[in-house]
């Protein structure tokens, strides 16, 4: 049996005036939520969401965070038809805690779910963006996306239309993991080798999640970010800290704003959705650099395993096979490396019957470039043994002649 808990850091950044995000730090129930739209759209958008979630029960079973998003969007989207809200809409990601055992992911937009297990991370959410989907499409590069001028648009938010739909991730988890949700304030600024330092090296819930956020700030804080990094822990443990926060009350100006990000266009359909992620289980993902790195070394060796059986293949050869007749062989004569030649057909030659002039030729045949070629010749060796009688033959002949000739 498990239970969670968590901590949530928030900062408006070094650039924007306003905060449009919220954040939910329940028993069993932990969300983030990124506004965007109008002048205070976003912060309406963001927090009518949270206040959905906030009022769910405190246990959950499968599918009540899926019906809990879709709940939020129905009201976000009948707000949104308001003159002064026209058009606004959030992100969203949540985990929740199923009979006290498992672990359910959600995720709308552009906001991340992390999972940290034994040093390692990984990204349990994709994003539903514009630079995201040409990532997939390997229409552009890692590099490129990060300064790609449309990296603000995103391709699925919550309360845009009066159905969304939602990514849901089921995952097995253990005591000790340990989960990270952030705003792109945060995964814009902030590397994943820097995440996962900050992670490991602050056992305290407060401190990673509020050295996050500075992180995030020294390294440019262009938008607002926020952080909410949450433990798996054993139920019968003691609690890490002080109670879990009740979020503060639902208002415009809660301390509790998390930041959003300001989107230049959305559309309410949805692309390809990722292949799904759950059971993931003990099978962590490598950081993104070492599976790279992996993916490099596998294809090296792989090219070079095509390349010595290519040219192992790539030859035929006559010799004698156990039933006395000469066969066609495929490979190199002897092997190459652990690459055995393979009998691809038997001639009518047999050995036993060739005269040794054919005999010499078979021994000394070298390699042939089709197996067509390679029976051709052993067929010749057959004319070179007729040749040869008739040569026996005739000597002689012409020997008797001359004797008498001279008599």
């Amino acid at each position: 049996m498990i239970r969670l808990e968590g901590k949530l850091a928030t900062h408006v950044g070094n650039v924007r005036e306003v905060n449009q995000d919220r954040g939910l730090a329940k028993v069993n129930l932990f969300a983030v939520a990124d506004g965007m739209g109008g002048h205070r759209g976003g912060e309406v958008a963001a927090a009518l969401t949270i206040s959905v979630l906030e009022g769910s029960a405190e246990e959950l079973s499968p599918g009540d965070m899926s019906r809990l998003a879709q709940e939020a969007n129905e009201l976000v989207y009948e707000r949104s038809e308001e003159d002064e809200l026209l058009g606004m809409g959030t992100t969203l990601v949540a985990i929740g805690l199923h009979n006290n055992q498992s672990i359910e992911v959600i995720n709308i937009g552009d906001s991340r779910c992390y999972w940290l297990r034994d040093g390692y991370l990984a990204q349990v959410t994709r994003d539903h963006s514009f630079v995201e989907d040409l990532l997939e499409h390997n229409e552009i590069s890692a590099q490129e996306a990060l300064n790609h001028p449309k990296r603000n648009i995103i391709t699925r938010a919550l309360g845009i239309g009066p159905e969304v739909e939602v990514d849901t991730f089921t995952l097995n988890v253990k005591a000790g993991d340990r989960f990270l949700m952030c705003s792109d304030g945060l995964t814009d600024e902030v590397s994943e080798n820097e995440i996962v330092e900050i992670l490991t090296s602050n056992e305290d819930l407060d401190t990673a999640a509020q050295q996050l956020v500075d992180r995030a700030l020294v390294n440019g804080g262009k938008d607002n970010v926020t952080t909410l990094v949450v433990d798996v822990c054993d139920s019968d443990a003691p609690v890490k800290g002080a109670e879990v926060e009740e979020p503060a009350e639902l208002n415009d100006t809660t301390d509790l704003e998390i930041r959003s990000t300001e989107v230049e266009e959305i559309t309410t359909e949805s692309k390809a959705i990722v292949a799904e992620r759950a059971g993931l289980g003990a099978a962590i993902k490598q950081p993104k650099i070492r599976l790279l790195l992996g993916v490099c070394i596998f294809g090296a060796f792989s090219l070079l395993f095509l390349s010595l059986r290519s040219y192992s293949q790539n030859n035929w050869f006559l010799e004698e096979d156990s039933s006395g007749f000469v066969a066609v062989y495929r490979g190199r004569p002897g092997g190459f490396l652990w690459f055995e030649p393979s009998k691809k057909s038997v001639t009518s030659v047999e050995v036993d019957s060739l005269q040794p002039t054919a005999l010499v030729q078979l021994e000394e045949s070298d390699s042939f470039d089709s197996s067509e070629s390679a029976r051709n010749y052993a067929m010749s060796l057959e004319t070179v043994e007729i040749e040869s009688r008739a040569e026996q033959v005739e000597s002689p002949t012409r020997t008797i002649i001359s004797l008498e000739s001279s008599s």
